[in-house]
């Protein structure tokens, strides 16, 4: 690691000719929620997007960071950073820097009429950050943790990784005439969608309106950077994904299935012809979405069936740095500590939305 016992930067706003994907896909550990795209989605929600890139003392960008600007009741604004900065590794894993980003990131504050910033670094880099005096919070983004499967080696070598049930259940369906295939089309969508709710039903979780979730799908479908995968059976959708596929890197972004599959789990063989996918295109790294960090116990038993099912897949546990406060005014900051919660309530409950 470089020696970066004094490390000044420059947090300035992104004007340089370009795409701003190109510049993050630059960035290691970039996530899809930095996207412009995302960006754009987030706009109809009533948040501002922002761009800046983070630069070295020499003018060198060093990482990038996608900034959500909203209003809240208190009159002033919050930003929020999801699943980002994205940092090189040899600055992420130095405290200093994170020094010299909260002194810079409270200008970038300040300029915005903030009481709190908050970030969600995709670094592994745990023991600089606990460094610093950000405040560790739960994520917005359901975890900090992940399954992320290295697709560099063999597709046999893959296909040994799988746990022996999972490659039980994969013969299976295949026995029993279970087909996939990838459908972008308005179809595809509908078909995905209707597994979507009927699982979120069925488990209880709280899920966005129909409209949110086609746009959110379109927008990067229509890009080529989503996909709609289907396993069928007689012509009946019995499971369903939603992968983005963007930098050379692929997301398990959304899922859904039916019960309706007569014995036979058809979402394993699902999972593993997007395996074969991906690797077929030159993805090298496919990021299962998220599943309960092993110290969070209540994450662990509302989701234990979703953590097992995305562990069968022989991909390797990845826990990030986490998600922090860095509050900007900290009395602005203590009061929202107090009334975020029915912030978020009122949203749930009377615009059927989630305020994040």
């Amino acid at each position: 690691m470089e020696n970066l016992q004094e490390v000044k930067i420059k947090i300035v706003p992104f004007k340089k000719q370009g795409d701003w994907n190109s510049f993050l896909f630059d960035m290691p550990n970039f996530h899809y929620l930095q996207t412009k795209e995302w960006g754009k989605l987030k706009r109809e929600k009533g948040w501002e997007p922002l761009k800046f890139l983070i630069e070295d003392a020499n003018g060198k960008t060093i990482g990038a960071m996608q900034v959500l600007k909203k209003r809240t009741i208190l009159g002033k604004n919050i930003l929020y950073c999801p699943k980002g900065p994205s940092i090189k590794d040899s600055f992420a894993s130095n405290p200093h820097f994170w020094e010299s980003f909260k002194k810079e990131i409270k200008k970038v504050s300040d300029d915005n009429n903030a009481f709190l910033v908050k970030i969600e670094p995709q670094t592994p880099a745990r023991e600089a950050l606990s460094e610093t005096d950000f405040i560790k919070t739960r994520s917005i983004q359901m975890t900090d943790c992940t399954i992320i499967n290295d697709l560099t080696m063999s597709e046999e070598e893959l296909f040994g990784k799988i746990k022996k049930n999972a490659r039980h259940d994969i013969r299976l369906a295949e026995k029993n005439n279970t087909t996939t295939k990838e459908d972008n089309s308005q179809e595809g969508i509908k078909k995905f969608l209707e597994l979507y709710y009927e699982t979120g039903k069925r488990i209880g979780l709280f899920l966005r309106d129909e409209k949110y979730m086609s746009e959110t799908i379109q927008i990067f479908a229509d890009r080529g950077m989503a996909k709609i995968f289907l396993a069928e059976r007689k012509g009946e959708a019995l499971s369903g994904a939603v992968i983005f596929i963007l930098g050379g890197k692929a997301w398990y972004v959304y899922g859904g299935s039916t019960r309706n599959n007569e014995g036979v789990s058809p979402s394993c063989l699902l999972q593993f012809e997007i395996i074969k996918y991906l690797k077929k295109i030159g993805v090298t790294r496919y990021d299962l979405g998220g599943v309960p960090c092993e110290k969070d116990t209540i994450g662990q038993k509302n989701m234990a069936g979703l953590s097992v099912f995305k562990s069968r897949f022989g991909g390797d546990y990845t826990e990030f740095a986490g998600s922090f406060d860095i509050p900007t005014k900290k009395f602005y900051y203590k009061v929202w500590l107090k009334t975020e919660r029915f912030v978020k309530k009122y949203f749930k409950f009377f615009k059927k939305d989630l305020f994040y």
